[in-house]
């Protein structure tokens, strides 16, 4: 008997041969059992844990059925499988590596035959890969999808190890396919990661805690201290979460915080309505780049920096954009500059364009420059180092930088820095290409007169003219005439300013003190920063207000260290029922901390912490202090003030929830 079909195309070598002995009986008893050949079902199962086996039948009458014999080894086999009568059988389940197999025939009285030829073939091990091996998320809910590549036959599983993750499809399969999960939103308090196993891959979820807040700029070294400062505007709940600090690279940046061993990251607990502050020690070199804060509710926060030799400035959040624009100034005669930190929010590389205009929005010569930012990195230079080509040297416009995609990634902080101490302030940062909406800003305080000057420096990130009316109120609410540098007084100081320029407003300084509060109002899209600056205090530079009816700011005061914190609070346009509420760290009432007040239309109040509260310990004291108003919205601005030069620094001021 010959081998059936033509159609196998790979066959053992050496066939059957009709010497061979009987197994337990003599060859004249035995001489019907004959076999054909033994072949193998298909080319090369070399992926497949499956083997299919065939022989031709033999027609002799005292034939019962057949063993199939195999083993990893030559002739030594050591499974045997009673297949009846079959004449094709399938061997499942088989692992890699090279197997032989053999068949014998039996007859009705149990005598078997020897072996037939040996047929063999090998099982490669099954290879399987993922694609992505990672993935990051925010903090809202999303789903995604893994590719899982593997040779046919070979099967895997997908199982999750992250209660917050889910596999909704594909937890089974065979061959190349695909995984889908589901990702929970993230309430935790933290930047959390988990696994899945796939394929016996692992592939990794990373998500974003609910709520960040990222801070362009922080550093520490060479007698430079930063003070990270945390509020919890929350009326009922705690917020839990983590301070991370990263480096230009987006690596961990080890300081030393609160005196206490050097650590990238600080965990935080704070109550309601309470604060936190997390103080480096000015130690060692310099280093620089950036905060980011994680937590599980909306948090208020700042950052304080001060070196002796410059004084103290305060900065708040910077939220990621895609594309903004702040006011720049450069007076190289007199050692003033303006520095840009940039901080990538995103988990991978960010490349930026920045532009550098005039005020009238035009773009200067070698003002155009990229720069590309690793993920999670930061970069930090003066405007000259940005383009030094350019012609700075006495300059006043703005700087423009997009992000190269759509995604808001890019958080920025813009410092004014000069050669005396108290030079040092912060300057606006808006969005680009806003709706082409009217705006209006709102600042609760402004001084002008006995040494104080007020200066105000708007932006336009619009790409249309902003026509522009600056008005000024007293503490009643009524308009105020202030003279503005090289003009007479007036009650409203109209400006137009150019798409993606800018225009710079002084108070001449010279009169007697007046104060109150000042509302821009814009055609177009606004945005601007308003500065204060003392001979003997330096300056400090305050961000506009959105109107709310309560918020929460950090307060703090030291007689032995001869600082204090003043507020304004301002009433946008209606007259308004104001509580004042004096808390400690924990968020708690203090004795004596309670005040009524009333705000006239668009009345304006300025103390400081012990006028508002004379009769409460505050000594030394640190705490917050919530405002709530009936009757309609208000805004404030709190500053921390020291008795000497450059000692003025802004706090936040945060929206209660």
């Amino acid at each position: 008997m010959g081998l059936r079909g033509q159609k196998y195309q790979k066959v053992a070598s050496g066939g059957f041969s009709r010497g061979l002995q009987p197994r337990g009986a003599s060859a004249a008893d035995f001489y019907a059992l004959i076999l054909a050949l033994l072949v193998l079902l298909c080319e090369s199962p070399a992926f497949a844990s499956d083997v299919h086996l065939a022989w031709d039948a033999n027609s002799e009458t005292t034939l019962s059925g057949y063993k199939l014999y195999y083993g990893t080894a030559s002739r030594n086999y050591a499974t045997v499988i009673n297949v009846a009568n079959r004449t094709t059988y399938t061997v499942t389940a088989l692992g890699p590596g090279t197997y032989y197999f053999a068949v014998t025939a039996y007859d009705t009285l149990g005598n078997e035959s020897a072996f037939s030829n040996e047929v063999f073939t090998t099982i490669a091990g099954c290879e399987y890969s993922i694609s992505p091996t990672t993935q990051s998320f925010t903090s809202a809910p999303w789903t995604g999808t893994v590719s899982v590549t593997a040779p046919p036959g070979c099967s895997w599983s997908a199982e999750s190890n992250a209660g917050w993750v889910t596999i909704t499809a594909g937890s089974n399969g065979s061959g190349s396919g695909t995984v889908q999960y589901a990702v929970s939103v993230n309430t935790a308090g933290g930047s959390r990661s988990g696994t899945l196993s796939i394929a016996g891959q692992t592939f990794t979820v990373s998500q974003e805690a609910q709520y960040l807040a990222y801070f362009a700029q922080f550093a520490n070294g060479s007698q430079l201290v930063s003070s990270i400062i945390l509020t919890n505007p929350s009326r009922t709940e705690t917020a839990t979460g983590l301070v991370q600090l990263l480096n230009d690279l987006g690596r961990p940046l080890y300081t030393s915080i609160n005196r206490q061993a050097a650590t990238d990251t600080i965990g935080f607990t704070i109550e309601p309505l309470g604060t936190a502050s997390f103080v480096t020690d000015g130690a060692g070199d310099l280093s620089a780049g950036s905060v980011r804060v994680s937590s599980n509710v909306p948090l208020g926060g700042g950052v304080r920096y001060f070196h002796p030799e410059l004084g103290v400035a305060g900065v708040g959040e910077s939220a990621p954009l895609r594309a903004l624009m702040t006011v720049v100034v450069r007076d190289g005669q007199h050692g003033l500059n303006t520095g840009i930190a940039l901080h990538n929010a995103r988990a991978s590389e960010l490349s930026l364009l920045l532009s550098l205009r005039d005020l009238q929005g035009r773009v200067v010569p070698a003002g155009s420059a990229s720069v590309t930012i690793p993920a999670g990195g930061h970069v930090a230079k003066f405007i000259d180092q940005f383009f030094p080509d350019a012609d700075t040297f006495d300059f006043q416009g703005t700087l423009a930088v997009r992000s190269s995609d759509s995604e808001a990634a890019v958080a920025a902080t813009a410092i004014q820095l000069g050669s005396s101490r108290g030079e040092f302030a912060v300057l606006p940062v808006v969005a680009v290409d806003p709706l082409a909406e009217p705006s209006e800003l709102h600042f609760a305080h402004f001084a002008d007169g006995s040494e104080l000057r007020t200066s105000m420096m708007l932006a336009n990130p619009s790409s249309s003219a902003s026509a522009c009316v600056l008005s000024f109120f007293d503490d009643d609410g009524n308009r105020l005439p202030v003279p503005l540098e090289g003009q007479a007084a007036a009650e409203g100081a109209p400006l137009t300013i150019q798409p993606q320029g800018a225009a710079l407003i002084s108070t001449g300084g010279e009169s007697s003190l007046v104060s109150g509060s000042v509302k821009v109002t814009g055609s177009g899209p606004v945005g601007g920063v308003l500065k204060f600056s003392s001979r003997s205090l330096g300056l400090v530079g305050v961000g506009s207000s959105v109107p709310t009816a309560g918020f929460i700011v950090p307060m703090t005061r030291s007689t032995s260290g001869q600082w204090s914190t003043g507020l304004a609070i301002a009433s946008t346009g209606a007259p308004v029922s104001v509580s004042l509420t004096l808390r400690n760290q924990q968020g708690k009432p203090v004795s004596e901390g309670q005040l009524e007040l009333v705000l006239r239309p668009n009345g304006h109040t300025a103390r400081f912490l012990e006028e508002l509260f004379p009769n409460a310990d505050t000594g030394e004291f640190l705490g917050t202090l919530t405002v709530t108003a009936e009757g309609g919205t208000i805004v404030g601005t709190a500053i921390r003030v020291g008795f000497e030069e450059g000692s003025l620094a802004t706090l936040p001021v945060t929206p209660l929830r």
